[in-house]
Formats: structure tokens, sequence, C-alpha cells
């Protein structure tokens, strides 16, 4: 679809079909049960060496335009009352299936390389420092809090710390 020439003059949607497929796809994943912050209970002093397994359901999408901001303001039921202000920047789409209900999270660039580390099996504290790497003011507290939240994880598992 990118190198179709009717799409030169819209070079976001390939990124918003990939957004799109991967919103399908799941849709029709395998369920899993969700690990949540109820289930790090007793946890607490080793967060930094757990390692999660992605739920099923979970894609990560990453562009380099506002494919979240275009594909939400184009959602049916999305009521406008007149142009949308759609921001110039890059966007990462989390999306994921809790409870069977299909979501779509945008993260910011530092929240990306982390939940891409977490995704890619590193340990909580390596990903902390990969997003530290990527934007110093990274705040983890409240990332790691919506990625819990986000039903993004069905598992972990306490590696070497």
């Amino acid at each position: 679809m990118a190198q179709h020439e009717a799409i030169a003059p819209v070079p976001y949607i390939p990124d918003v079909a990939r957004l799109e497929r991967a919103w399908l796809e799941a849709l029709h994943e395998a369920d899993a049960p969700v690990t949540g912050a109820v289930d790090l209970a007793g946890m607490e002093n080793r967060l930094a060496a757990l390692q999660f397994t992605a739920h099923p359901a979970a894609r990560l999408i990453v562009s380099d335009f506002p494919i979240v901001s275009l594909w939400q303001a184009n959602q049916p039921g999305i009521e406008t009352s007149g142009p949308v202000a759609i921001p110039d920047r890059a966007e990462t789409a989390l999306i994921t299936r809790p409870h069977f209900k299909v979501q779509t999270v945008m993260l910011d660039a530092g929240a990306c390389v982390f939940a891409r580390a977490l995704l890619a099996g590193m340990s909580v504290g390596a990903a902390y420092e990969a997003a530290l790497a990527q934007d110093e003011t990274f705040d983890v507290t409240p990332v790691f809090a919506q990625l819990l939240a986000s039903g993004m994880f069905c598992g972990f598992t306490v590696g070497d710390e």
C-alpha cells in the first residue's frame, strides 16, 4: 500500500491501515487472563526484575504520523462541530482487549520504548533504563500503571535482579 502512487499525497494511510488491521487482530485473538496491578501484590521489592508475558491480543503500532488521533477522529459516533485539530506529531498505538473489549491508547515516545521493551521480554528495570535513554524525563510510575490497566500482559516471571 505504501508504494501505491495514489497514496503518496497522504503518507499516513499505510500506518492507519496497520492500526486498523491490528485492531481487528486483537478483536479475534485468543483470550487469556489479564495481569493487573493486583497480581503484583507482594512483589513491590522485586518489580525491577519482573519480565512480563504479552497478552495475545496486545499490539503496538509505531508511526511517524498522528495515527491514533486520526483514527479516533474517524470512529463511528464521534460528533464534531467542524474540522478536528490533528496534532503534528509521531504517535504509537497500544491496542489491547481486556475483558473482551478492544481499546486503543496513544503512547508517547518514552512510553513506547518502555512498552516495546517489556513486550520483547526485557525486565521492568531494563525497560525503564531504555525509556530513560529515549526521554530523560520519563516517569515510569504512571506509564507502568497505564500498561497494567490496559490489559497488555497475561503473566510474569521474576528474573535476575
